[in-house]
């Protein structure tokens, strides 16, 4: 039997990744996005400004697409 190798997207968060303007939410910060479930602010996101906007992590272009540009109000976790 094979050993397991430890493959690169093994090691993506359980959580989604979310960029957000960590001028309004640090690094860490976790959300609950409707239809996309909890995830964590670790990017910054060079477009992304202002606290009404985030971006989320897709594992391939076309669910980003398929999600599209959405207006949702998330829950925020605060510490």
């Amino acid at each position: 039997m094979m050993p397991l190798r430890l493959l690169p997207w093994a090691l993506l968060p359980e959580e989604g990744t979310i960029a957000a303007d960590t001028r309004y939410y640090s690094i860490g910060t976790r959300m609950y996005v409707p239809g996309y479930g909890w995830g964590r602010v670790e990017d910054r996101g060079g477009a992304i400004k202002g606290p009404d906007r985030i971006d989320l992590y897709f594992d391939s272009h076309g669910d980003a697409l398929l999600w599209g540009r959405k207006k949702l109000r998330v829950q925020i976790e605060h510490r």
